[in-house]
């Protein structure tokens, strides 16, 4: 990432970006409201509460999809990754989060029937309009591959808290489950 150009660009413009991200609400709630007190609400809540609540999805798909859901894909090697459907909303899809270490260059996290997966529509319409090329999209086969299960061999098993899990699975070889003595603490 750090060879391509756009990247080192957005890497030096983001301090000027951040200061834009709270400089428009601001400006915004006084152009509406003509008041210190309505740009000062507009600040906190497009701005600053924007910017907590973001952060805050983020690290809830970081962290609670690793330990909560379920894992209906193979990935590797003590990754523990799950898909945690009460997140899918809020994280416009990234908490499909099983399918996207089981398959990271996928553009659809949520790829099976019912996963709402907001950023994968954000890509389509990106790539209709050339904006986005080259985008791997899931098939059945390329699904299929990944999936894990009794059809596979292995139940999907559902994780609790604490780590326990329901549901015994043979090692796969791309993410064979280590015993829970093995788990990281």
């Amino acid at each position: 990432m750090v060879a391509d150009p756009a990247m080192r660009a957005v890497s030096t413009a983001f301090p000027a970006l951040c200061a834009v991200s709270l400089t428009l609400p601001f400006a915004a709630g006084w152009l509406i409201g003509g008041t210190w007190r309505t740009a000062l609400a507009a600040l906190l809540w497009a701005g600053l509460v924007r910017v907590a609540v973001l952060q805050h999805v983020t690290w809830s798909v970081n962290s609670l999809c690793h330990v909560f859901g379920s894992r209906p894909f193979a990935t590797r090697r003590h990754d523990r990754t799950t898909n945690l459907w009460p997140l899918a909303l809020v994280s416009f899809g990234e908490s499909w989060h099983n399918m996207h270490h089981s398959d990271p260059a996928c553009a659809r996290h949520g790829a099976d029937r019912g996963q709402v997966d907001i950023s994968a529509a954000v890509i389509r319409i990106f790539e209709r309009l050339g904006w986005a090329t080259n985008v791997h999209w899931p098939t059945p086969a390329r699904l299929d591959s990944r999936r894990r299960g009794p059809g596979r061999g292995e139940p999907e098993p559902t994780l609790q808290p604490g780590g326990r899990r329901t549901g015994q699975a043979s090692a796969s070889r791309l993410s064979p489950r280590p015993a829970d003595g093995d788990r990281i603490r």
